[in-house]
């Protein structure tokens, strides 16, 4: 995974090179591969962002429902673990597969 940092008219955009053809627009929300836009959601796109944030690192649980809870009021562990599937589908859906794992006890991003 690479990431790099555009400069256009003043506004830095970070993309995050996921796979030989799917980039992640944090700022703008969205997965693309090609033509193919996939929009995320507030809250998926959180995720994500959090999850890059931790790269090569056991992320439990109950701390991404903490990370979570501020912008989701009244999250639990099993929403948060909806939030995290609705995400892996769309990261499958831009052609990037496998990028979130299951590690016991949580997840794991290598980069």
């Amino acid at each position: 995974m690479v990431q790099s940092t555009i400069v256009i008219n003043a506004n830095v955009e970070q993309i995050y090179h996921l796979s030989e053809s799917a980039a992640y627009h944090p700022n703008a929300s969205i997965l693309t591969n090609g033509d193919s836009v996939i929009q995320l959601t507030f809250t998926e796109n959180r995720l994500l962002q959090f999850f890059l944030s931790k790269t090569n690192t056991i992320i439990l649980t109950p701390e991404i429902t903490l990370f979570l809870q501020p912008s989701t009021n009244e999250l639990t562990n099993q929403n948060t673990y909806v939030y995290i599937s609705r995400l892996k589908k769309k990261l499958k859906s831009s052609g990037v597969e496998d990028l979130i794992k299951n590690k016991n006890p949580g997840y794991i991003i290598l980069g």
